[in-house]
């Protein structure tokens, strides 16, 4: 599976694994948003460290799309 960045990404995905900092999730979240790569019918599984990233990508997409981890 290639790597690419958000502004990248010119096709709609079942599943997007977040796997970056928390300070750019919001933001990398709204790019794939804004480029339909993301729809009502994509989950998004964030794997993050530390703790509250569920509160800022809930801002962007419903709760019901995104499943949390927490790594260390």
């Amino acid at each position: 599976i290639p790597a690419v960045l958000p502004h990248q990404v010119n096709e709609t995905f079942d599943l997007v694994i977040i796997l970056t900092k928390s300070m750019q999730a919001k933001q990398m979240l709204r790019t794939l948003y804004d480029n339909k790569a993301i729809n009502e019918d994509t989950a998004l599984l964030s794997m993050m460290n530390g703790l509250g990233h569920g509160d800022r990508l809930s801002a962007i997409v419903p709760k019901t799309q995104i499943f949390l981890a927490v790594t260390m």
